[in-house]
């Protein structure tokens, strides 16, 4: 139990205190040591970093203790931000492939600012850029997050093949062919 605290109670204060990369190390570790330990996933999920692990600490405090119902409303509320993105996520996508690539990357820069871990956002959002530049950025973007992004990594190109693209309508017959089939939002 005094490891458990040792963890516990320095990840909390960091959190408190804003030092979330130290918090998070600390709580990650206390439910290691204390699976069940119901706040320290309550205070994960305050300080994770994308809304799936969010979710997922608020599920595993439930299950320690279904009948929370401050757990339950703030799981209801991440749930419903949840489908909220994954529907900004479908209209971008829909925006993109009937051309209105500016409508969807307006909308993209909103999510992606909004939630800088999501890596479908910045997959999409690397080829609704018209800026190879900001392109790149926005696949060396999701490659942070998932570094075993596949798609991701054959997007990338080397300096030598991205001079050989042009226009920004070759960049978009590239991604149609390689990337588009990720865009698909599962429900």
């Amino acid at each position: 139990m005094d490891g458990q605290l040792d963890q516990l109670h320095p990840g909390i204060e960091a959190a408190k205190s804003g030092r979330v990369k130290e918090a998070r190390q600390n709580l990650e570790q206390a439910v290691v040591n204390n699976p069940k330990d119901l706040l320290a996933w309550a205070w994960l999920s305050e300080i994770r970093e994308d809304l799936e692990s969010r979710i997922d600490a608020l599920e595993r405090a439930l299950a320690i203790q279904s009948g929370n119902s401050s757990i339950q409303e703030h799981l209801d509320l991440l749930k419903e931000e949840k489908t909220a993105l994954q529907a900004d996520l479908q209209q971008a996508a829909r925006l993109l492939k009937s051309g209105a690539r500016l409508d969807a990357l307006q909308i993209l820069r909103q999510i992606t600012l909004k939630y800088p871990y999501c890596e479908r956002a910045w997959f999409i959002h690397s080829y609704a850029e018209p800026v190879m530049d900001d392109q790149l950025k926005a696949i060396e973007r999701v490659l942070a997050i998932n570094p075993g992004n596949q798609r991701a990594k054959t997007a990338r190109m080397t300096s030598s093949d991205w001079s050989g693209i042009r226009s920004c309508s070759a960049w978009i017959t590239i991604c149609t062919r390689m990337l588009l089939p990720a865009c698909r939002i599962a429900n």
